[in-house]
């Protein structure tokens, strides 16, 4: 495991790069100030630090669906801080997959339909063979015969995996994780991370996820402390 280097050069192949980040949420008196970072590609990495202090932000910005005040976020080259509404959104879609704590499945639909979002969403991305992804990668993830259920006929284990089908089938460059085996069991949320991260390794994915569970940092290539990161944003 490599702790965090973010004060050198970006590598080559960089899959994110930060440069000092403010951001205030809606009535924040002082902003959030982040420092440098750069995270290769194909990394497997994390983000640590105490509950509240800004490290879900921190994925928000990366992913574009927050804006900095200032500063910049590269996404796989792409300086989404330029980009407008409409295209930050459509390369979230393309480029970058989401896993969330909560899940986040729509109950209404079936497990094929959840996975299938990003297709529904954008529908470009089904005609160039992606959606032929979706029933292998399901079986490889274990779900494969739950496609024609809905997500409240599954267990916590099994309606993230279908999270980690649904942020994976468009084969992103970017997968972020916010707490992905928080709300599991620690023999389900191991099993989980497994399927995670070999299927990431399958497409060259790169991984950013936010974790509690310091037990999980050894099976990481580099672990970020958010307090490292932080700056006193004196201009404020």
């Amino acid at each position: 495991m490599r702790r965090d280097e973010s004060a050198g050069s970006a590598p080559r192949g960089a899959a994110i790069e930060l440069e000092e980040l403010r951001f205030s949420h809606p009535g924040q008196r002082v902003p959030l100030a982040f420092g440098r970072l750069s995270i290769e590609a194909g990394a497997r990495a994390a983000i640590i630090g105490p509950s509240g202090s800004g490290k879900t932000t921190l994925l928000h910005l990366i992913a574009g669906i927050l804006v900095p005040d200032r500063g910049v976020v590269s996404v796989a080259g792409l300086y989404l801080t330029r980009e407008s509404p409409r295209g930050r959104r459509r390369f979230r879609i393309r480029e970058i997959g989401l896993v969330f704590q909560e899940f986040e499945l729509l109950e209404h639909l079936t497990i094929r339909e959840n996975i299938a979002l990003p297709f529904a969403i954008e529908p470009g991305l089904a005609r160039d063979g992606r959606a032929e992804r979706l029933v292998p990668l399901a079986e490889r993830l274990g779900i494969g015969d739950y496609l024609d259920r809905r997500p409240r006929q599954l267990s916590h284990g099994e309606r993230q995996r279908v999270a980690i089908a649904r942020a994976l089938v468009v084969g992103p460059r970017l997968l972020l994780a916010d707490e992905p085996t928080g709300n599991l069991d620690p023999t389900t949320g191991s099993e989980v991370l497994d399927s995670m991260f070999h299927e990431a390794e399958r497409h060259g994915t790169t991984v950013l996820m936010v974790t509690h569970d310091h037990g999980l940092l050894d099976r990481l290539d580099r672990v970020i402390d958010l307090g490292d990161l932080l700056e006193t944003d004196t201009a404020a």
